[in-house]
């Protein structure tokens, strides 16, 4: 497993559907139960405008930082499933994520 370091900056999330965990605990129980542990988690949302409230449910979904998710997996390869080898970005790898935009319309 390559990786780059979990101290890289990054304004980057990482969000893991109900499915997505499903597999997770699936494939590879430790790290799910490490996910399940730090992540937040969402389900129904609840949308206000203008007063009224509307819910939707059926959307489970958790997130975290990218640097949690980067160093719980890492904490997972060091367990002896893969061998780790952290690339440190270059600077021209910094300068092209800290020109792109945040969001836009």
């Amino acid at each position: 497993m390559s990786a780059t370091a979990p101290t890289t900056p990054s304004a980057s999330a990482w969000c893991f559907s109900d499915a997505t965990l499903d597999n997770f605990e699936k494939h590879d129980l430790p790290s799910y139960r490490r996910i399940t542990q730090v992540f937040a988690y969402w389900d129904d949302i609840a949308v206000h405008f203008r007063g009224p409230v509307h819910r939707v449910g059926g959307n489970g979904f958790c997130g975290c930082s990218r640097q949690k998710l980067l160093l719980i997996l890492q904490e997972r390869a060091r367990q002896g499933l893969e061998e780790l080898r952290i690339k440190p970005k270059t600077r021209a790898e910094l300068k092209a994520e800290a020109t792109k935009p945040l969001a836009a319309e």
